[in-house]
């Protein structure tokens, strides 16, 4: 081979290898940290609404709906789960986005299958253990960016926390009354009330932030009022609690959003 030809292979070579760097660049500038912080965050909500939805099927309750939001619940989680994978700028975020999607592939294939009682004690602490996973990627991220990405992972926080709710509500009503599963919706409960908080005590806040935030609270406390009865299940409303529970989350993924774009 003349020496002219080896030289145009380590020069298309090196090309290659500069286009794909600028283009692995251009794909990370792409998303920003606030949308990664956002899109993180979001798994951690949508872990508990698969599983909310599994067990909102496996105990009759609206079934159909139920169906439906773990259908899309699956494809946003694999769609946010490829944006992570690309975004990861460093080896400790992308190990701990790759151990998001170890545990996802068993999720995802509990989440499709036959439900019944054991399974769905099983899918309970698999999806608590995707949450934690998914908690330590936002950790890792909201790190990163200070307060600004802190009040995003907060905000984003209580998109899970109404689903985790219902979750352990419609589990405790599917007749799963593990005595962690009292527990830790008490504290999913106190959590959200503390973190509510925090969003109005923000100084960040503009005036429609705050106005879109009080309207969260009145239906925060409407919810509260049907989440009292859990464990008595002579007055147990899931379809009403999730309902509103539902429109909570719709809520406070736009305000989320709002500050994203802070």
């Amino acid at each position: 081979m003349s020496i002219s030809c080896v030289s145009n292979m380590v020069w298309r070579s090196t090309l290659m290898v500069c286009v794909a760097a600028i283009f692995a660049a251009t794909a990370h500038a792409a998303v920003p940290l606030a949308t990664a912080v956002n899109k993180a965050g979001q798994q951690r909500m949508l872990s508990q609404r698969i599983a909310k939805a599994y067990l909102m099927a496996a105990a009759d309750v609206n079934v159909q709906e139920a169906n439906k939001q773990l259908d899309e619940s699956i494809g946003l989680f694999e769609q946010n789960q490829q944006l992570l994978l690309e975004f990861a700028s460093n080896s400790t975020i992308k190990e701990k986005v790759q151990a998001v999607s170890t545990l996802w592939d068993e999720v995802k294939i509990t989440a499709v299958s036959k439900v019944s009682e054991e399974k769905a004690k099983r899918f309970i602490a698999q999806t608590d253990e995707l949450l934690s996973r998914s908690q330590a990627v936002v950790d890792e991220l909201a790190q990163l960016g200070g307060n600004a990405s802190k009040i995003i992972a907060t905000s984003g926080m209580q998109r899970m926390l109404s689903q985790r709710l219902v979750k352990y509500y419609v589990a405790y009503y599917y007749g799963i009354r593990d005595p962690a599963i009292a527990d830790e919706f008490i504290k999913s409960r106190d959590r959200y009330d503390a973190n509510h908080r925090v969003l109005l005590g923000y100084s960040g806040n503009s005036a429609d932030l705050t106005e879109k935030l009080k309207k969260v609270s009145m239906q925060w406390e409407y919810a509260k009022r049907g989440l009292e009865n859990f464990q008595d299940t002579a007055t147990m409303k899931p379809f009403i609690v999730s309902v509103t529970m539902e429109n909570i989350l719709k809520k406070m993924d736009e305000i989320t959003s709002v500050y994203e774009a802070l």
